[in-house]
């Protein structure tokens, strides 16, 4: 049960792929369900909930400390975005599939998680309110940092008018996230009280979206070789232990100043890529491309390796910061 609570989502993660693989008619656009009029909903319900738990009022006291947070979105966003972009380069050279290359250039672009960063963080013993602000943070440069830097990479502005993107942006993911944070600035309390609801109904709406994609490429042809899988997945798990190593490298240089915790923070979140804003800007920047599921399998790969990473490192992250274990601490939630 511990490892349940854990890693819930992974499981199902990995569950909802291997029905779509299985039955691919059931969800896809014309299939029994129909998903093709009710699924462009997922996206923008995905920003609402964002809008209205991101803790922006919160995270004041650890605005103050620039240094973590220039060392965090600088290395999530600028260096991250360069290292993926020179290793898919790299992989097409090897002649991988190029729509795989393209998902490791838009994973690379990705900001830091939402909430697996700040949880990882606090029972890993690190700086929570510094890992609060870094999620904050990145959840609102992603929104406009990582479109533009996915089409600055991929060119995908020559197969889809500029104009068409930046509506569609502002429809799908400003729009909600305003939405969002106008309620909780009417109703905090209330949205306080929901917090963990409204977490739990992003991360059933994320597996809902993932199945909806899978089915859809099935159906269209897509059948991934386990070969094509593995490799993904030992290139995946390679690239996020080397982000890791690096970033705890350079955290450690003299100009940051930073102390352990804030360290551990600056790692934890600076290594880690967001499914819960990755897959819904994927669903639009390339709408219609018969290769979607090629395009965010290295994110989905990647996203279940840093949990578990993640979760197996804490012990050692909490001797490092000389914190106390806890028997029995509380499950860690995905996004």
């Amino acid at each position: 049960m511990r490892q349940w609570r854990q890693h819930w989502f992974v499981i199902l993660l990995g569950g909802v792929v291997a029905l779509a693989a299985l039955a691919p008619q059931l969800g896809s656009g014309q299939g029994p369900l129909r998903t093709a009029s009710w699924s462009p909903l997922l996206v923008p319900l995905l920003f609402l909930i964002s809008g209205l738990i991101l803790r922006t009022h919160e995270v004041r006291a650890a605005a103050a400390d620039w240094r973590l947070h220039v060392f965090t979105q600088g290395f999530s966003l600028a260096l991250l975005p360069v290292a993926f972009w020179a290793m898919a380069l790299l992989l097409g050279a090897a002649h991988v599939d190029a729509a795989l290359c393209t998902g490791v250039v838009v994973l690379g672009a990705l900001s830091t998680t939402t909430t697996s960063g700040v949880t990882f963080t606090r029972v890993s013993g690190g700086d929570e309110a510094g890992a609060l602000f870094n999620a904050t943070l990145g959840s609102l440069l992603g929104v406009v940092v990582s479109p533009l830097l996915i089409l600055l990479a991929t060119g995908r502005h020559g197969a889809l008018p500029v104009g068409d993107m930046i509506s569609g942006l502002a429809l799908q993911v400003v729009l909600p996230v305003v939405v969002g944070q106008i309620v909780q600035a009417l109703a905090p309390r209330p949205l306080a009280a929901m917090r963990g609801a409204l977490g739990l109904a992003s991360q059933w709406l994320l597996l809902v979206l993932v199945w909806q994609v899978f089915c859809d490429s099935v159906a269209r042809g897509f059948s991934p070789s386990v070969a094509q899988v593995a490799g993904i997945g030992a290139l995946m798990l390679a690239a996020h232990l080397a982000a890791v190593a690096g970033a705890f490298h350079l955290s450690g240089w003299r100009i940051w100043r930073l102390s352990r915790p804030r360290r551990t923070a600056a790692v934890i979140c600076a290594t880690q890529k967001t499914v819960a804003l990755g897959l819904p800007l994927m669903r639009i920047v390339f709408a219609g491309d018969p290769d979607l599921a090629a395009l965010i399998l290295p994110l989905l790969v990647y996203h279940m390796l840093q949990l578990v990473i993640a979760s197996v490192a804490a012990p050692w992250w909490r001797r490092w910061n000389a914190v106390q274990t806890t028997p029995g601490s509380p499950g860690v939630p995905p996004l």
